[in-house]
């Protein structure tokens, strides 16, 4: 029985009694102290990466044999030199890092009396705090100073400003946060300001007025495309990216460079994870489950292992060698990263992750959401997914060079150590030496590894639906009522399967270069065969009798016993469409940095084939009478038809130069590039040039600003070239036509940031206008996520707007943000002046959205977390009637899910610390509440007709409150 059918008193005792469990859980494995802070400079910065250890007992021996006349007795602050002290490992301890924003926490288990924290960072001043009988919550901030010791070429990375168009997202949140797709990227993008969604069942969105169809998403570099034929979000299954799967994700509304393709809105670029040893994870709901497996294999640390001895006593640094992946060579972790942590003293090789393999399956049925929907029948929606990454490296360099000939160790970006020895130890004693962070600089002259790494996914979208029948109201005083019961089905298939194989690396300490081959191959098939009866009349007011005893269901009497039907009619809906496409690419990338200087560029060949089949149609009949009805034949209300094939070739290629200026007064970085494509189908050569301007001033307070602009096109790929003529028997026959000319925009964007602490947390404000004109625009309509467009270079418009974004930790570690949006966008078709600026189909004048995250310090294993969606309607019209989109108008689209997460793992629970739980890093249990509210969101409108040729617009609602629970476990 589903859990909405659980009558109200029996839930309340319910969640009573769960709440119970999970309070007397916590309470069970609460023995423990829980630490947090934050880590800042002397400008309240927030200090990244910074290393936070927790030593009990007598863990930490200074040299000369006492903590630099620091009293035990008190919690005083003492600042101590990085190579003043060592650690025993024998003691108990406990560490970690803190994030971006400078944030900690720690759990210890069962502590002792005394505890000592030390803080150490690359730069900085290695500072310790002692505690004496630590409380069970402890708020510890710290401030570290800079260190007066001179770095010669270490890069420390710190919380990085956003310097381009592209913003920051945070693919680790979109794993706890509710979503009715059963977790996706694009749940967490539409909380993004600009973006915006109406149709929860989909993973599709849409950014600043422009369609689905204007967004671009690369993985990897690489673009990836989706099935042609879906045209509702029950048929749409799983998103491309499997979130378990990504390391990186950006994004940019509007204004984005030269090295991204030919769409208009907007830019997804996803980057995939490298594994360095075995991790996994396992994920089961009442929405489906995943399974995710991640390895890498690594070639020995040292050419003689160490001894039994030494691996007791000794803190070894943890092997690294630079395993930057072949589409951005230039990333590579912090060196900072390496601060705190001791080297072993043998003979060791480079090394580094040889060989690495991800593989990722997703099952997803929307069974249970499809069954809050007004439609009742047999739904039957299954989706799979299979996706792989492949990784070998081809050769390795020594990337940690030891002036002493014994020693050879490797960390990223080439980093050399210039003592001449380790701080006198000998390399046969078990003593562990501190490698001082100032003790290492940067090798310029070693190379990056040279990779090949394979993508493959496999996705398999079935839907059947059996229909029943369907009861809805709408409308206020003048309320209709709306009952159709149905026959038929509809059974639809879309597989798709994409491959990439890519190799790059450096060939020299500038340059780096890489090399792409890809291929995406989908095949659909769409079938149904419905019919319905319906019956329209007006809704009773009677509250306690809506019926009022009608003949039939569905029909409405008045209080003289008469019925009140406007109209009856049947329909029946046909299609048999199928379509099969190919793409396959060819590219090659590279960089070349010099001092503040990059330049990059790219090429590209893509060849497309495309077979299409369309065969559908609609007949309905009204009182007798079929509908069109000229008086004479028997027509359909809808019918079109077309068999269409094309093959065609892209050329595209870009260049783009980033510059940087720093100087008193603050940075300046400057980006100019563009683009040129080629297509074969209508000749037709596109220039895009592009170019953005960052200016971050050296003011107190920390602000940043950034100024976009250029010329964007978007070729049509294929739905846009279908062409449609009516013929004198009503059918619509579509032909493919080489006369369409790219959509042309200009973007025109305008932003800034303001990075704050309030409440002793990180916040950042954003704010970005923005303006876009489009020409040579093609009109189209939108039924639930299908775009049909007209096949004509038929309107011009444009989109304008203010997006506004507070992103912060209302909670500390947490991340959290709310975002606010006014917009206005606008077209005008050519062929028809008389009804001048209509909106856009897509305009939705004001957008808030908020994601909030929180817990109880406590009990922070526990947290819980907040999805809002507050949005304008879309405009609609009725059939072939663009005059109406002035007036029409969905409601709001609101939408409120919350979810509660209770975690387990080493810090939080004591059982998760025996040896039969060595390879479970965490599991969790979710609930998870899906429109809390239960706000009725309409996402589309199924017209019917009176006896009096009158049409009335029936809403197509969209689920209801649904109640998910998920488990997490995730392997080590």
């Amino acid at each position: 029985m589903l859990i909405g059918n659980v009558p109200l008193a029996m839930r309340r005792r319910i969640w009573i009694l769960v709440f119970i469990l999970l309070l007397s859980m916590g309470a069970l494995y609460a023995r423990n102290v829980r630490i947090y802070g934050y880590v800042v400079d002397s400008d309240n910065r927030g200090i990244e990466l910074a290393n936070v250890v927790s030593i009990q007992d007598a863990g930490l021996r200074t040299q000369d044999k006492r903590l630099h006349s620091a009293d035990s007795e008190t919690s005083e602050t003492n600042v101590i030199s990085p190579s003043s002290f060592i650690f025993d490992l024998s003691s108990q301890q406990e560490g970690t890092t803190t994030n971006r924003n400078g944030y900690y926490e720690l759990v210890l288990m069962e502590p002792s009396d005394t505890i000592t924290l030390v803080y150490s960072m690359i730069g900085y001043t290695t500072v310790y705090q002692r505690i004496v009988s630590p409380q069970e919550v402890l708020n510890v901030n710290v401030e570290m100073a800079t260190s007066e010791e001179w770095l010669e070429e270490v890069e420390v990375r710190g919380v990085k400003r956003q310097t381009t168009m592209m913003d920051h997202i945070d693919a680790a949140a979109s794993r706890v946060m509710p979503d009715a797709t059963g977790g996706s990227i694009e749940s967490l993008l539409i909380t993004f300001a600009g973006v915006n969604q109406n149709n929860e069942l989909s993973s599709q969105y849409n950014v600043r007025g422009g369609s689905f169809d204007e967004n671009v998403v690369y993985v990897n570099g690489i673009e990836v495309h989706r099935p042609l034929l879906i045209r509702s979000g029950q048929q749409e299954g799983l998103s491309f990216v499997n979130p378990s799967m990504v390391e990186n994700v950006e994004f940019s509304a509007g204004g984005y460079g030269a090295q991204y393709g030919d769409k208009m809105a907007s830019v997804l670029d996803i980057r995939y994870k490298r594994p360095e040893r075995f991790e996994g994870s396992l994920s089961a709901s009442l929405l489906g489950a995943s399974v995710y497996v991640g390895m890498g294999e690594k070639t020995a640390c040292a050419e003689r292992p160490p001894s039994a001895e030494r691996q007791k006593t000794a803190h070894f640094v943890r092997c690294q060698t630079d395993i930057q992946s072949s589409q951005n060579p230039s990333d590579s972790k912090a060196v900072g990263q390496q601060s705190g942590r001791t080297a072993k003293r043998s003979d060791s090789k480079a090394v580094g992750v040889s060989f690495s393999q991800m593989h990722g399956i997703r099952y997803k049925t929307s069974q249970y959401m499809l069954g809050s929907l007004a439609t009742a029948g047999n739904y039957q929606p299954n989706y799979f997914d299979y996706q792989t990454m492949l990784t070998w490296d081809i050769n390795r360099d020594k990337r940690l060079r030891i002036k002493d000939k014994r020693q050879n160790s490797s960390v990223d970006e080439g980093a050399r150590i210039k003592n001449e020895r380790l701080n006198s130890a000998d390399s046969e004693t078990s003593e562990t030496n501190v490698i001082s962070p100032s003790s290492f600089i940067l090798d310029p002259s070693s190379k990056s590894l040279w990779s090949i790494s394979f993508l493959g996914n496999v996705s398999v979208n079935d839907y059947v639906f059996q229909p029943d029948s369907m009861s809805e109201s709408w409308g206020g005083l003048d309320a209709k009522h709306l009952n159709i019961w149905y026959d038929g089905h509809e059974k639809d298939r879309f597989v798709t399967a994409f491959a990439a194989l890519s190799t790059g690396g450096q060939v020299s300490p500038e340059v780096s270069i890489g090399f792409d081959a890809s291929g995406f191959y989908t095949n659909e098939r769409e079938t149904y065969d419905i019919t319905g009866e319906y019956v329209l009349s007006n809704k009773s007011l009677d509250a306690e009798n809506p019926d009022m005893g009608g003949s039939r269901p569905g029909e409405m009497v008045d209080a003289s016993g008469q019925t009140d039907v406007l109209g009856t009619g049947k329909y029946h809906q046909h299609a048999r469409n199928r379509l099969e496409a190919g793409v396959a690419t060819l590219s090659h990338h590279g960089e070349w940095k010099r001092g503040q200087n990059s330049l990059t560029w790219g090429v590209s060949a893509q060849g497309e084939w495309i077979r299409d089949h369309i065969s559908e149609w609609e007949w309905r009949d009204s009182a007798g009478y079929s509908l069109p009805n000229n008086g004479q034949d028997m027509l359909l209300y809808y019918a079109m038809q077309g068999d269409s094939s094309m093959q065609s070739a892209r050329l595209q290629g870009y260049v783009q130069n980033t510059h940087k200026w720093n100087t008193d007064k603050g940075q300046v970085i400057l980006t100019v590039g563009g683009r040129l494509q080629w297509w074969s189908w209508t000749n037709e050569v596109l220039p895009s040039p592009r170019a953005s301007l960052v200016y971050i001033p050296g003011w107190k307070r920390d602000f940043s600003f950034r100024l976009a602009t250029g010329l964007y096109y978007q070729a049509p790929f294929y739905k846009e070239l279908r062409d449609t003529l009516t013929d004198a028997d009503g059918v619509t026959r579509i032909s493919l036509t080489r006369d369409l000319r790219a959509q042309r925009s200009v973007h025109v964007v305008l932003g800034g940031d303001y990075y704050f602490r309030a409440w002793g947390r990180p916040f950042k404000f954003t704010a970005e206008a923005y303006y876009k004109y489009i020409d040579r625009m093609e009109s189209y309509t939108v039924d639930n996520v299908r775009v049909r467009y007209s096949g004509k270079n038929d309107s011009e418009g444009y989109a304008a707007g203010l997006d506004l974004k507070l992103y912060g930790e209302l909670v500390p570690g947490a991340d959290s943000w709310i975002s606010f949006s006014v917009m206005s966008a606008k077209q005008r078709l050519i062929d028809r002046p008389d009804l001048g600026w209509i909106p856009s189909p897509q305009e939705q004048r004001y957008s808030f959205s908020m994601l909030f995250q929180d817990y109880v310090p406590q009990f922070p294993q526990l947290k819980f977390h907040l999805k809002m969606l507050w949005s304008d309607g879309m405009p609609f019209a009725a059939p072939r009637d663009y005059a109406s989109m002035k007036t029409l108008r969905m409601s709001d689209y609101r939408r409120i899910d919350i979810g509660a997460t209770y975690a387990f793992n080493a810090k939080t629970a004591k059982f998760m610390r025996a040896p039969s739980a060595k390879h479970v890093a965490e599991w969790a249990i979710q609930f998870e509440v899906f429109n809390l509210v239960g706000w009725k969101n309409v996402n589309s409108y199924f017209w019917v007709s009176d006896a009096y040729g009158q049409q009335w617009a029936s809403p197509n609602y969209l689920t209801g409150r649904r109640y998910n629970l998920k488990l997490t476990v995730d392997l080590k």
